[in-house]
């Protein structure tokens, strides 16, 4: 791979990098909205759509955290997040004070899941 394609790549990565943190910042007001539309757009436009979107969001959780992890432990520690402690902390379901990919992800994934009460 050239210089040129690895920069390609590396600013690729980090645009989606970007955009799991712009979802982070978010008002949370809209969630259930906007949920909503996204998962009726999915919906009509496309079924394989959802599993698309799913594969998408965990490659861009696993690229955030691979940027991140300075110490190469596979989890984000507060500090190597760069997130807020009020964004890092709700990420952090298991509590323990290191995001995986998986809680990176959670946020995203759950908003194309279909309403469990509706």
């Amino acid at each position: 791979m050239s210089l040129i394609e690895s920069l390609g790549a590396a600013g690729a990565v980090l645009r989606g990098a970007q955009g799991v943190i712009r979802e982070l910042r978010r008002p949370r007001g809209a969630d259930a909205a906007f949920a909503a539309v996204l998962r009726e757009q999915l919906q009509r436009n496309d079924p394989a759509a959802t599993q698309r979107m799913t594969l998408e969001i965990n490659e861009q959780s696993a690229r955030f955290v691979a940027l991140r992890d300075a110490d190469g432990d596979g989890l984000l520690t507060l500090d190597e997040s760069g997130l807020t402690r009020e964004e890092f902390l709700r990420l952090d379901t298991d509590g323990d004070g290191r995001l995986s990919a998986a809680e990176v992800a959670r946020p995203a994934l759950d908003a194309l899941q279909p309403a469990r009460n509706g």
